[in-house]
Order: structure tokens, then C-alpha cells, then sequence
């Protein structure tokens, strides 16, 4: 696929409401700087749900590693999306588990996890954090991070 551009599908089928939006001011209590910018988006249930919140790769890649981190994800899930000689990394945060194992292949639209409220979490939710490596800005909590709301499908666009 290195012809095509570059693109994402939601990551989960629920009905949702964003929480927060990419460079949104967000106040991190482990932060040199209190104040930052948020560098993800943030997908919470639109309402109280009865089936299971699971999250899918929002593209297809390999499962590089999947882990705790105290600076704020909680239980996350990464992906490494090598598109031509472009790389991309997406991150998956707050889960409550993941459902893959690391080296995994994924496709997109697989499940790789369930919503949680792990971490620097306020709530039911998943945080999508996109990365273009070498390309993205630097000083968030990860570096090289773009707004992953350019990259969604026409059909998969959050409102």
C-alpha cells in the first residue's frame, strides 16, 4: 500500500462522543509544565453500555508492544504502521486489557483490546494517540505526534 495515502478507521464500533480532541489544554500532575497539550483524541461511550467496549486497530501493523505506563496511559496497546518509507505508530490508552499479544500482525478493524479507565483517566474511554515519526511535534508526552482526526476516512470522520 505505499500509493495510498496513509488513512485510519475509528478505533471501536460504539456509539461514542469525543472527549477530548487533539491539542486540547490538559493539566498532567506528573508534568514539569502542569498545563500541556493533550496529544491524542479521546473516545468515550455515548452512553452507559451492557456489551463489551472492545477497541480495534485503527490500521493494519504489527503490535510492538503493549504495557503499563505511569506518565499517564495506564494499560496501552502500540502499533507499528509502516506505510511505504513512511513509519506511523499508533497508541491505544486506558485499556482496561489487551486481547493481542506483542508481534502480533493486526488488521485494521481487529479487536487488540477493551475500554478502560486506566491511568490518568477521568472515565470509560480510549485515547488514540498518532505518531508520524521524524514528522510530528515534539514536547508532548510522546514525540513526533500529529492530530489522528486528519487521517480518518471520510466515513469513519468523527463529528
Amino acid at each position: 500500500m505505499p500509493d495510498a495515502p496513509f488513512y485510519l478507521l475509528l478505533p471501536m464500533a460504539w456509539p461514542y462522543v469525543i472527549s477530548s480532541r487533539f491539542n486540547t489544554p490538559r493539566s498532567y500532575p506528573f508534568a514539569p509544565r502542569r498545563l500541556q497539550l493533550h496529544e491524542g483524541i479521546d473516545f468515550a461511550p455515548k452512553q452507559a453500555m451492557k456489551e463489551t467496549p472492545y477497541v480495534r486497530a485503527a490500521q493494519r501493523g504489527i503490535v510492538d508492544k503493549i504495557g503499563w505506563d505511569a506518565k499517564g496511559y495506564g494499560n496501552y496497546v502500540r502499533v507499528i504502521h509502516d506505510w511505504g518509507a513512511q513509519r506511523f505508530v499508533t497508541w491505544y490508552g486506558h485499556l482496561k486489557e489487551a486481547t493481542v499479544k506483542e508481534n502480533n500482525f493486526v488488521n485494521v478493524g481487529e479487536t487488540i483490546g477493551v475500554a478502560g479507565s486506566t491511568g490518568n483517566s477521568t472515565g470509560l474511554h480510549v485515547h488514540l494517540t498518532l505518531q508520524h515519526i521524524g514528522k510530528g511535534l515534539k514536547n508532548y508526552v510522546v514525540d513526533d505526534v500529529i492530530d489522528p482526526e486528519h487521517f480518518f476516512t471520510k466515513h469513519h470522520r468523527p463529528p
